[in-house]
């Protein structure tokens, strides 16, 4: 039969009796339901009842209000870490606002929470967003807040005036925690400031030596407080001596008898962590002699040493006036130029190589009855040479060669005439 919908009614059949209607809740939300309807038409037609399924759900968003402006202080490692409920109040939602979750939005990305440091003191402004079980999503709030220390300033006094000294290679590193003292607070950093920049350490080198250094030194405690800058002022010098090595020398006198040595003659490599600034010399056995940049010898230096060594002191200074010495021995040997005959050598290698293996004298052979008398330095004879017998082969009266070494000699050119004497070294 067909029925005009006007004339219908509709009911929910529930356990077998007519609802005009149901009623749902929050606990019915996302749960499928199956219901019967029938249509009824005044008190004669009634249909038969039909099944219909549906589902539950919530729409509706959260709300809440926020906090405005409230300070979140720093902890004692200058850290905080801020949840965004700590920044909300009056959350409700339709169906339970302990279900909500809050979240902070940084950068189109849902935040759980958010660190702050010392970096972020002052001002910070983000924006939270409320959600609940059903997923609804607020309109994001925005909030803005603080982020504060309260740590109370960092304090300390500076030690000025110091004098700091570089090590053996001529540098040192140095940190502001060598020029504070009294220190007020705990986990101080200091650092010096140069420049307007922090820097840890500062590195001197000889370069420095003796300029009054002024620089500023803060603290700055962990939780981020900053102390005013202290002004130091400090020295840097040199302590180290140098190191003084000698070595022997040969001196040849001229034809007045004289002979000069420099210092740097007998200087075998001295070194300095910052360079040797003068070297000089002294007669060593003479405790009354002043040092100087030279030495002057004549034969009297030859006839009243022993051997013709003397024994000479260098003095090796650096600019900060550190000092070393060293000893060595100075030969002297009088290089006689005969009017007839050539140079006399001071040097010969009777080795058997074919060079130099004799000492010879240009020209003596113009003297045949010239004599020469070898000794050694106990000034016991070795051997005499006369006319046909020079040039010397290094050989002693009984043909033995003699070892290396130094060895005094006597020339003596014409019976009853001048003798020259002086000393040659046999080298094998």
């Amino acid at each position: 039969m067909n029925v005009s919908q006007n004339n219908l009614t509709f009911r929910f059949v529930v356990d077998g009796v007519d609802r005009t209607s149901l009623t749902y809740s929050c606990n019915d939300i996302n749960i499928q339901h199956t219901v019967f309807i029938v249509a009824i038409e005044g008190e004669c037609y009634r249909s038969d009842p039909q099944p219909v399924t549906f589902t539950i759900s919530d729409l509706t968003p959260p709300a809440f209000d926020i906090i405005p402006n409230r300070d979140f202080i720093l902890d004692d490692n200058g850290s905080i870490i801020i949840y965004p409920s700590d920044l909300v109040k009056n959350a409700s939602d339709n169906c339970n606002e302990r279900e909500i979750t809050f979240w902070f939005v940084v950068g189109g990305v849902d935040r759980a929470s958010l660190t702050y440091s010392c970096d972020n003191i002052g001002s910070q402004t983000v924006q939270i967003v409320a959600i609940d079980a059903s997923g609804n999503r607020s309109p994001s709030q925005t909030v803005t807040f603080s982020i504060v220390d309260q740590t109370p300033i960092p304090d300390f006094d500076v030690i000025s005036n110091q004098h700091i000294f570089l090590d053996n290679a001529g540098r040192i590193t140095v940190h502001p925690i060598d020029f504070v003292t009294n220190i007020s607070g705990n986990d101080i950093t200091f650092r010096f400031v140069v420049n307007g920049a922090d820097v840890e350490s500062l590195l001197f080198s000889c370069a420095d030596i003796g300029l009054q250094r002024k620089v500023s030194i803060v603290a700055i405690a962990e939780t981020c407080k900053r102390s005013q800058p202290k002004e130091v002022t400090f020295a840097i010098g040199d302590q180290t001596p140098p190191v003084a090595r000698c070595k022997p020398a040969t001196l040849y006198l001229d034809g007045d008898g004289k002979s000069t040595l420099t210092a740097t003659m007998i200087d075998y490599g001295s070194a300095d962590n910052c360079g040797i600034a003068s070297r000089q010399i002294k007669k060593t056995s003479d405790s009354d002699e002043q040092y100087a940049h030279s030495l002057d010898f004549n034969r009297n230096d030859l006839e009243i040493s022993e051997d013709g060594i003397i024994s000479v002191t260098l003095r090796v200074s650096d600019a900060s006036g550190n000092e070393a010495t060293c000893t060595s021995e100075v030969r002297l040997i009088e290089r006689i130029e005969l009017p007839e005959i050539g140079d006399i050598p001071g040097i010969f290698t009777p080795n058997g190589d074919g060079f130099n293996d004799t000492w010879e004298i240009s020209g003596i052979d113009q003297y045949p009855e010239a004599i020469i008398r070898i000794y050694n330095r106990a000034k016991k004879l070795l051997v005499e040479l006369k006319g046909a017998q020079i040039p010397w082969d290094g050989k002693d009266g009984n043909g033995n060669l003699l070892e290396s070494g130094y060895y005094f000699y006597q020339i003596e050119l014409r019976r009853g005439g001048n003798i020259i004497s002086g000393y040659v070294t046999i080298l094998k």
